[in-house]
């Protein structure tokens, strides 16, 4: 078996191909459900960023037929997706998956809500069962590798795409300062939004959620007003600007809002910063010249903003990832002489068991039961230290003496 990452992202692809290739909700649950049928153990990570497949699998061609199949799901010709799809095994996707979950790969450099969203990845995907004993050790260990280089790094300290969407709308409008705005969204990225609009002082903040309940929330914590989506034209209207964030599978803000909404405001401009993906605002509006959109894809920082900070939470991933590959060469060192050793005292287990049930002449199920309990218990009290010890030699690279404690049990000879 084998660790792959395959995927693409901000740096591969363009928004339309990422926004058509996003899963939530039930799609997360059917492409799940789809990878297993190719994969050992999967996790499904999809963000306003990207959307990979980690998988351990046993062939690379294997990932490759699941992650066709996700496309063709979505109705997307191979052809179009596939120069923008990445491929990694082994070593490379335990260092990309660290370096995802430190934020090093994020449009936001050091963005602190990416490890949210692999740890919410991981935890969904262990919910419906979909990873074993390798992935859950993989997703902890990139989660500890993130967490590590927030705690000990300044890289990306407050980075959020919330925060970078906040930033734009006040380069588009010169100031924050007494400004009406609108969010779109109640969840985790529209609650940010709304704290760093409070933060640079805003006059009037107003959210609307399809969620009537959780606006409510957000408006409440932050001193601005609620409303639904039937006020959405009221709003682009009165607003000087909007932040849109939903986690709505279609547009929510279309044509005929922003038409409505243009011809109240005399059509003054309006900026719209769009952080969702898919993205919130109906494409092909280019020609409503009052309106200025910006997508997630325009809140990249420009190039060149690596300094020292950026090369110590590089050092970060790479030690983390160093130590978890030497883990893991030590479990693949330690697993073929233990099950060789465990198969074979499993062998004797049963011929013992089976020469006593011959010389009693035969057990009551119940009977049966008892003394399969009784010889398991013997043997894992007898076994334990073994054990123990052949995973110690393991972990500090003694083969030989791995090899002795293999023969001593008289397994060593079959290996």
């Amino acid at each position: 078996m084998e660790l792959f990452v395959c995927g693409l992202s901000h740096k591969t692809a363009p928004l339309e191909i990422r926004e058509s290739l996003a899963f939530t909700g039930r799609l997360f649950d059917e492409g799940l459900a789809h990878l297993l049928d190719f994969a050992d153990e999967a996790v499904l990570l999809s963000t306003c960023n990207r959307t990979e497949v980690y998988a351990v699998a046993q062939q690379q061609e294997h990932v490759l037929q699941a992650v066709r199949g996700l496309v063709s799901a979505r109705e997307i010709p191979w052809e179009d997706a596939e120069s923008h799809i990445y491929l990694r095994s082994g070593t490379e996707t335990v260092i990309h998956l660290f370096r995802v979950s430190s934020g090093l790969e994020s449009m936001v450099l050091g963005e602190s809500q990416v490890l949210g969203q692999v740890r919410d990845a991981y935890e969904a995907s262990a919910t419906r069962g979909a990873i074993k004993a390798l992935g859950h050790a993989l997703f902890r260990a990139a989660i500890a590798a993130g967490k590590r280089v927030h705690r000990e790094t300044e890289v990306g300290r407050g980075a959020s795409l919330s925060n970078r969407a906040v930033d734009v709308l006040g380069m588009c409008l010169g100031t924050l300062q007494d400004r009406t705005v609108l969010v779109v969204g109640g969840g985790l990225m529209g609650q940010l939004a709304a704290r760093h609009l409070r933060e640079r002082g805003i006059g009037t903040l107003a959210v609307i959620s399809r969620d009537q309940g959780r606006a409510s929330e957000v408006a409440r914590a932050f001193g601005g007003e609620a409303a639904g989506f039937d006020r959405l034209v009221h709003w682009l209207a009165l607003s000087d600007g909007v932040i849109s964030s939903t986690g709505a599978p279609h547009p929510v803000i279309r044509r005929h809002h922003l038409e409505g909404a243009g011809a109240r405001r005399g059509y003054r401009p309006l900026p719209v910063v769009d952080i969702a993906v898919p993205r919130d605002v109906e494409p092909g509006i280019e020609d409503l010249k009052w309106l200025h959109l910006v997508n997630v894809d325009g809140l990249a920082l420009p190039e060149g903003s690596l300094d020292e900070e950026y090369l110590r939470a590089e050092a970060i991933v790479i030690a983390e990832a160093e130590a978890f590959l030497a883990w893991l060469s030590h479990r693949r060192m330690a697993a073929p002489a233990i099950s060789h050793l465990l198969e074979r005292i499993e062998r004797l287990r049963l011929q013992e068991l089976d020469r006593l049930h011959r010389k009693a002449g035969g057990f009551t199920p119940a009977q049966s039961r008892h003394v399969a309990a009784f010889s398991h218990r013997i043997l894992d009290q007898v076994l334990h230290e073994p054990l123990v010890r052949m995973r110690e030699l393991a972990a500090s690279g003694d083969l030989e003496g791995l090899r002795l404690i293999a023969e001593a049990f008289g397994a060593g000879e079959e290996q």
